[in-house]
């Protein structure tokens, strides 16, 4: 399908025009149109390598002096192909489309709009319409684009995915395939870079963090160092106190330590005389004395173990001569807080 003959002069004359420093569009009077079908089924390498085919056998001229590129229409088998003699682009001051991401023809917008191109005829009638708009362009972070047709009221346009301006653009197979590798290693740095500013972001909020801890520390620390003096203080005063109650239950145990063996002694009321009492340290207790029977004297060494005070330490021993009982008893005293 040859460009359209009701073109005017001054369209034909046209330059291109451009959404932005990245998509240049080149007006479609340059171009050579062709609609075939292609495969769903084939791969990508392979769709590339049948279209290559298709170009090669529908070209006038040799591969290597034209311009070419092709759209697959979205939900649809057809293809659109097109080419352009490099020398009329050149002598049309389209010699420095190298400095741009994309290059396309401006009919692929049209075509990109329009989901309901399903017949090679719908594809024909809306190349030959030409229309030319004016259109503003968002890219996406993943390199897609979104047309806008100022006119419609702010409604978008279907994206043009990235992979379809690649399709599209009219430049080189290998000089695409090298700008698509630089981008992508461009992507790569930029991410790293990215990733490398967050993770030195974590280090120096960690690295602050830190800080603050040790100066927090710092502060307890001589805080804590102001303060012990005082608490030495203290600490020494409650020593003192308990030596002082240490030393008066010493010195008050030994009556207390009678008084419970004297009060068994009483109770019994029997002829249980002492004659020496000996106590060793807080607790042992030695008590020589005399008893009117042995008798009287065992009663008196039960009742001392009864009573919860006394642990016998030893066997006691005594003698009766002339009917007195002679005797050394030693004993435990269990000294208890509450008693």
């Amino acid at each position: 399908m040859k460009n359209p003959e009701e073109q005017t002069a001054t369209q034909k004359e046209m330059s291109a025009s451009f959404l932005n420093d990245q998509l240049c569009l080149v007006p479609s009077h340059f171009f050579f149109y062709e609609v075939i079908e292609v495969d769903s089924d084939l791969s990508l390498d392979e769709q590339e390598d049948f279209i290559q085919l298709q170009i090669e056998s529908i070209s006038p001229f040799p591969i290597e002096q034209i311009f070419y590129g092709y759209f697959v229409i979205p939900n649809s088998p057809n293809c659109v192909l097109y080419l352009a003699l490099k020398d009329r682009l050149n002598a049309k001051d389209f010699d420095a489309l190298d400095s741009y991401t994309w290059v396309i023809p401006d009919s692929m917008i049209e075509l990109s709009q329009n989901t309901a191109l399903f017949d090679q005829s719908a594809i024909k009638q809306t190349l030959l319409k030409n229309t030319r708009k004016e259109y503003d362009l968002e890219v996406l972070k993943d390199g897609d684009i979104v047309i806008t047709d100022p006119n419609a009221y702010g409604i978008e346009a279907p994206n043009l995915t990235c992979d379809q301006l690649w399709t599209a653009d009219i430049r080189p197979i290998e000089f695409k395939e090298k700008t698509k590798k630089d981008r992508s290693r461009l992507a790569f740095l930029n991410k790293a870079f990215q990733y490398s500013l967050y993770f030195f972001a974590l280090i120096f909020i960690a690295e602050l963090g830190l800080i603050v801890a040790k100066t927090w520390l710092s502060a307890h620390a001589s805080r804590i160092e102001a303060q012990a003096p005082a608490v030495s203080r203290i600490e020494d005063q409650h020593t003192l106190i308990n030596k002082l109650d240490q030393i008066a239950q010493n010195e008050l145990r030994p009556i207390a330590l009678l008084e419970h063996a004297n009060a068994i002694r009483t109770k019994l009321g029997s002829n249980i005389v002492y004659d020496d009492v000996d106590i060793v340290g807080e607790n042992e207790v030695t008590i020589k004395g005399s008893a009117g029977s042995v008798n009287q004297f065992n009663a008196y060494v039960k009742q001392l173990e009864q009573s919860g005070y006394f642990v016998i330490s030893e066997d006691p021993k005594y003698v009766t001569r002339g009917g007195k009982t002679t005797f050394t008893l030693k004993m435990n005293y269990q000294h208890s807080e509450n008693g």
